[in-house]
């Protein structure tokens, strides 16, 4: 089951069912699969400049280790299915990749990255 909290997402790839989670690993693995870095794939992938063979790569090494199907397969499949659905999935995943699944907090301050401080160690507004 996908832990939406952890960033993971759910796949369902006929009648299987993955789960989709993203680390820094598999992230590696994508690129080197691909022969390009997520961030030039993903704003490829929302300008419309992709392929079919490329989201069946993506999501034949995410599942690689459930035993997921292989590349060949899985176009197969995401033809099958409607590779318009696959595409916002797609979107979805590599989205919460790359953005670490953070959250916008309440008050529109981002805390991973605190404002700087002034001299006298007062912070910047």
């Amino acid at each position: 089951m996908a832990n939406k909290q952890r960033g993971e997402m759910a796949l369902k790839l006929g009648s299987k069912k993955y789960v989709l989670r993203p680390s820094f690993q598999l992230l590696c693995e994508i690129e080197e699969a691909l022969g390009v870095g997520l961030i030039t794939f993903a704003r490829r992938l929302m300008a419309g400049e992709f392929g079919i063979r490329e989201i069946a790569t993506v999501f034949a090494v995410a599942v690689r280790d459930q035993d997921g199907p292989d590349t060949e397969e899985t176009g197969t499949l995401i033809v099958q299915e409607g590779v318009a659905g696959y595409v916002g999935t797609l979107t979805e995943f590599l989205t919460t990749a790359l953005s670490g699944n953070q959250r916008e907090e309440p008050e529109g301050e981002d805390h991973r990255h605190p404002p700087p401080k002034r001299e006298g160690g007062k912070t910047a507004s």
